[in-house]
């Protein structure tokens, strides 16, 4: 058994902040930052761990997985707090308690969906804890699963409240996975594809990855990005609640493996591997 540490990539939490959903009378809250922030308190990432991950990863707080370790900065972020989680949704955002229910100004409920892939339990265990979290503050989530086929057709036309799925990074340089820190990025999953970023701090972050991208200056470059990180974690527009720890089992067979957090993880030295002949064991 190889053990390899901290994966780089979590399953992501996130709110379709899509100028698509302006005519739902639910973005006065559903958009807001202070519901992600509520969000990002309301749920326990030690009963993250030992629920979806039975113990054999570690809490989370951003995008960035400590497992990276060129890039990951600890940047103050919304931690388990119900309290103040309650406080963001009754006093910023003005929403009020009716028999254990929160509703907002118009007497509407707080209720929105969450789509996930369905079979995939990491997955479904996940959005379960989300729901279970948020319920306890009277915010109704419905979780609804889907084919992986169907669930990326609904993200990509823009149909949805907020999802939790599995993005997979190319590489650990975020330089090399521009697409989900750009603004106009295709895989800038809360609002993709944007002709012009539409706040102040997705405008911010494109300033900044063009250092990351283009900078000559290694320290400069992990500046930027640990600056990027902390936008991240004030506007909290994705979330990682658990880095998954890594592990492979080999057989004793194989010679010339040497499994690596990225991917893929044993067949990265592809030309390197061969087969004991068994006889000779």
């Amino acid at each position: 058994m190889s053990n390899l540490g901290t994966a780089a990539d979590g399953d992501l939490f996130w709110i379709n902040l899509g100028a698509a959903r302006g005519t739902d009378p639910r973005r006065r809250w559903l958009q807001h930052v202070d519901f992600r922030r509520a969000i990002a308190h309301a749920v326990d990432r030690v009963e993250f761990v030992n629920t979806v991950y039975f113990g054999a990863a570690v809490p989370g707080f951003g995008v960035i997985s400590p497992g990276n370790r060129s890039w990951f900065v600890d940047a103050p972020s919304p931690r388990f707090d119900v309290e103040a989680a309650r406080t963001l949704l009754t006093g910023s955002l003005q929403l009020t308690s009716r028999n254990g229910l929160l509703v907002d100004r118009d007497g509407a409920p707080v209720r929105f969906t969450v789509l996930t892939q369905r079979g995939n339990t990491a997955l479904e265990r996940g959005a379960a804890l989300i729901r279970d979290g948020l319920s306890r503050l009277g915010v109704q989530v419905d979780v609804v699963g889907l084919e992986a086929g169907a669930l990326v057709q609904r993200l990509m036309s823009g149909d949805y409240d907020a999802a939790y799925f599995r993005l997979l990074t190319t590489d650990t340089d975020p330089a090399l996975n521009a697409d989900f820190w750009r603004s106009s990025g295709s895989a800038h999953v809360w609002n993709p594809g944007q002709r012009k970023a539409a706040t102040e701090w997705e405008a911010a972050i494109d300033r900044l990855m063009n250092e990351v991208e283009t900078g000559l200056d290694p320290d400069a470059r992990r500046r930027a990005f640990a600056d990027i990180q902390r936008i991240m974690a004030r506007e909290v527009p994705a979330i990682c609640f658990a880095f998954p720890q890594l592990s492979f089992a080999l057989s004793t067979r194989l010679a010339g493996a040497t499994p690596a957090p990225s991917r893929p993880p044993v067949l990265w030295n592809a030309a390197s591997l061969s087969v004991r002949n068994s006889s000779s064991r």
